[in-house]
C-alpha cells in the first residue's frame, strides 16, 4: 500500500504538458469565445423577437409563406413537391424553416429563429476557418468570425427569414471547405466542399459567383493536377445540386431574361436605381456606395480596404503555394464583377461575399506588430455597437456628406456612413398592433 505522503498530485501545466504531447491541443480560448459570440448573438436575436410585433412584408413576408406552404406539404406527406414546384428560388433555406414547423408552430418567429440556429454557426465556423487558414491563427479567425457577426446587414437580415444571410453562411463554410481541400490535394475535404457548395446553391442560384473566384485560383495554382480531389468535389456539387437545376432548367432561364432585362420590377428602377445600365459608372459604383453606407458602413470598410491593399502587396512578395491571400482577393474581385455584370442590383444581393471581406479586413489587424491591442479593441467595439445599436434602433445616422451628393437616394451616394441603427430592411423592433385580433374580430362579425 502507497503511504499518503508519497502520491503525486499532477498540477495544472504537466497535465496540460502532457496532452500537448500526447498530440491533443484542446479547444483555443479563441474558439470559445467564438462559439459565445454565437450564443450572444443569437440571444439578442431572441430579446429583439420578444419585442417585435411587424407583420412579415415584402420577401421577407413571401419567404416566411413559402415556409409554411412547405411544411403543409410535409406534414401531408408529400416529400417530392418542395423540389419540383418552382418558387423562384431553390429550397434549402425554405425547408429550414418548413422543419422548424414542427416544432415551434405557424409562427414567424419560428422560422426567424431557425434560421438563426442553422446559419449562425455555419457562419462563424466558415469565417473562423477561413481566416485560421489564411492568415495562420486562431486570433485571425475570431477577429473574422466578429466581423461577419457585427456587419450591420447580418445584425438586421438575421431578424427576418430572408435567404441572403443563409447563403453568405453556406458560402463562407464552402469556402473554407475549398481552402481547406488544398486545392483539391485531399479528395475527401474536396467531397465536403461540393456538398457545402451544392448546398449554397440550394440556397441561392447567385451562389455560383461567389464560389467561382477561389476555385479558378486554386485550379490555376496547381489544383488542376489533383483530378481525384476535383472529382470527388464535382461529384458530390452534382449529386447535391444538380437534380433541382435539370428539373427546374427552362424556368431558370426564363428567370434570368426578365431579371436581365429590367422588367421584374420597373418601379423599383424609378424609384432607387436598382436598374441601372450594365456598363455604366453607376453600375459600377453601385455595390461600393451599398457597401459603405448599408452592408458594412464606413469602419468596418475602411478595414477591409486595408486588409485588401495588404493581401495585394503580400501576394506579390510570396507567391508560395502556402499563401493563399490571391484565393480571396479573386473571391472578393469575382464577387464584385459578377454582382455588377447582373442588371438587377439589391444592396443585399452582394453579402454572400462577406467571407471575403470579414477575412481580408480583420487579417492583418490580426497580425499586426503595432496596435496589436488597440486595433483588436476598436473591432470589437464597432461590432458590438452594431449589433446592439441596429438591435435596438439606439441613436440617429451619422453621415458625412461629399460635394454633389444627391437627395434621396437609396444608396446614399456621395455619403460616407459611420453609424445608422436603420439596419437593412430591419432596425430595432417595432409594433404594428393587434393586426391577427384585428382579421379575427373581423371574421367574427362576418
Amino acid at each position: 500500500m502507497l503511504n499518503s505522503t508519497t502520491r503525486t498530485h499532477p498540477d495544472a501545466a504537466s497535465v496540460r504538458d502532457a496532452l500537448n504531447r500526447s498530440g491533443y491541443r484542446g479547444l483555443s480560448t479563441e474558439l470559445w469565445l467564438a462559439v459565445a459570440s454565437v450564443v450572444a448573438f443569437i440571444g439578442v436575436t431572441v430579446w429583439w423577437l420578444t419585442q417585435e410585433g411587424r407583420v412579415q412584408d415584402w420577401d421577407n413576408g413571401l419567404h416566411t409563406v413559402d415556409a409554411f406552404l412547405i411544411h403543409k406539404q410535409l406534414a401531408a406527406g408529400d416529400l417530392t413537391t418542395l423540389f419540383t414546384e418552382f418558387n423562384t428560388y431553390p429550397p434549402l433555406g425554405h425547408l429550414v424553416g418548413a422543419l422548424a414547423v414542427f416544432v415551434g408552430g405557424f409562427s414567424p418567429a419560428t422560422v426567424i429563429l431557425a434560421s438563426n440556429l442553422v446559419f449562425v454557426p455555419l457562419l462563424v465556423a466558415g469565417t473562423f476557418g477561413v481566416g485560421r487558414l489564411v492568415y495562420g491563427s486562431d486570433r485571425a479567425g475570431l477577429l473574422a468570425a466578429l466581423f461577419a457577426l457585427g456587419t450591420p446587414m447580418i445584425v438586421s437580415e438575421f431578424h427576418e427569414f430572408i435567404l441572403d444571410p443563409q447563403q453568405a453562411a453556406m458560402i463562407a463554410i464552402s469556402v473554407w471547405a475549398i481552402l481547406a481541400s488544398r486545392r483539391f490535394e485531399r479528395p475527401g475535404v474536396a467531397a465536403l466542399a461540393g456538398l457545402f457548395s451544392g448546398l449554397a446553391m440550394l440556397t441561392k442560384q447567385t451562389s455560383v459567383v461567389f464560389i467561382a473566384g477561389p476555385i479558378a485560383v486554386a485550379l490555376a495554382r496547381g489544383g488542376w493536377r489533383n483530378w481525384r480531389g476535383i472529382l470527388a468535389f464535382g461529384s458530390a456539387f452534382g449529386v447535391v445540386a444538380g437534380p433541382w437545376y435539370i428539373y427546374h432548367r427552362h424556368e431558370l432561364n426564363s428567370l434570368v431574361s426578365i431579371h436581365d432585362s429590367g422588367a421584374a420590377s420597373p418601379s423599383a428602377n424609378q424609384a432607387g436605381g436598382f436598374f441601372p445600365q450594365r456598363l455604366s459608372r453607376k453600375s459600377f459604383g453601385w455595390y461600393f456606395w451599398s457597401t459603405v453606407n448599408i452592408q458594412l458602413l464606413v469602419p468596418l470598410a475602411l478595414a477591409v480596404l486595408i486588409g485588401t491593399v495588404l493581401a495585394v502587396r503580400d501576394s506579390l512578395r510570396d507567391r508560395s503555394p502556402a499563401n493563399l491571400r490571391p484565393e480571396l482577393l479573386a473571391g472578393l474581385f469575382v464577387s464584385w464583377l459578377g454582382m455588377t455584370l447582373i442588371t438587377h442590383k439589391d444592396p443585399r444581393y452582394s453579402l454572400p461575399a462577406l467571407v471575403f471581406m470579414a477575412v481580408l479586413g480583420t487579417g492583418w489587424i490580426a497580425n499586426a506588430k503595432l496596435g496589436r491591442t488597440l486595433f483588436p479593441a476598436l473591432l470589437v467595439a464597432v461590432v458590438a455597437i452594431n449589433l446592439i445599436g441596429i438591435s435596438t434602433g439606439a441613436g440617429r445616422a451619422a453621415r458625412v456628406a461629399l460635394s454633389g451628393a444627391p437627395k434621396n437616394s437609396v444608396l446614399a451616394e456621395r455619403e460616407l456612413t459611420l453609424y445608422s441603427p436603420d439596419g437593412w430592411l430591419r432596425g430595432g423592433p417595432a409594433r404594428d398592433g393587434d393586426v391577427l385580433g384585428l382579421m379575427r374580430g373581423l371574421k367574427r362579425l362576418g
